[in-house]
């Protein structure tokens, strides 16, 4: 039983920094999608269209 309580600890720790790294991620992907933007502005070429998924 304790074992599977320390695993089950592990587990959400590493859950937490698994999220917090994809919230990092998301923030300078969005930092640098407006970054992007402002330099396309001042170029004059106009967004870039989406990627496609």
């Amino acid at each position: 039983m304790g074992f599977l309580y320390q695993q089950l600890t592990a587990a959400e720790e590493a859950l937490k920094v698994a999220n917090k790294r994809f919230a990092d991620c998301e923030q300078v992907t969005f930092q640098l999608q407006n970054q992007l933007a402002q330099e396309q502005k001042k170029a004059g070429t106009g967004p870039a269209p989406a990627p496609q998924r």
